[in-house]
């Protein structure tokens, strides 16, 4: 299951929340917390970083799920790591 947690501050009792792309066209369940008493870092770019870096874990992930796919393909088709050594070593 993925989360998503936001801060936000509500404008006339609405509120407006920027989702991802994966939440696109899904059935999602919201709950709301008041965050008065939360403590903000004085670092104005914490949050902003913070998502970067669940941004780039979520790539890395996503990233060696395909490498792990291409080495499951590449030894289903026979090809193993001598094989792909020697093509690499004819190449150079």
């Amino acid at each position: 299951m993925n989360a998503l947690r936001q801060y936000a501050t509500t404008v006339d009792g609405n509120l407006i929340l920027k989702l991802p792309a994966e939440y696109t066209r899904r059935r999602l369940e919201i709950i709301v917390l008041p965050a008065d008493d939360l403590v903000i870092p004085e670092d104005k770019f914490y949050l902003e970083n913070l998502s970067k870096i669940m941004v780039n874990q979520e790539n890395s992930k996503r990233l060696w799920e395909s490498i792990d796919a291409l080495q499951t393909a590449a030894a289903a088709n026979g090809l193993t790591e001598e094989i792909l050594n020697e093509i690499l070593n004819e190449s150079l």
